[in-house]
């Protein structure tokens, strides 16, 4: 079973914010069926890779959970933010927000 937790700050960090040595995990459940969630994915993005979200996606859709994936090649972290191109994220998040508008 996969888990998602919420940040590591290291031993003493978690012990500071979260009462424990490591970080607590997330309780997907609790978010509310209304809420759309929406994963803009770059296959070349090493922090939030396609593996990562695709087990993401499958633990949301599994406890009935409004989840879509968008993935884009040749797109890494830093490229939704800086890219030379990133028009076609943005047209895919425009249109997500009119929708849900």
């Amino acid at each position: 079973k996969p888990r998602f937790t919420m940040y590591d700050r290291g031993l003493l960090g978690n012990l500071e914010a979260y009462g424990q040595f490591s970080p607590p995990e997330m309780d997907l459940t609790s978010i509310p069926k209304q809420v759309k969630i929406r994963g803009f994915v770059g296959n070349q993005d090493k922090l939030g890779d396609l593996k990562d979200n695709q087990l993401l996606r499958d633990v949301l859709l599994k406890s009935g959970k409004d989840y879509k994936m968008y993935t884009y090649d040749n797109m890494g972290h830093l490229t939704f933010i800086i890219g030379k191109d990133n028009s076609k994220l943005w047209s895919d998040v425009i249109q997500e927000v009119q929708q849900s508008e």
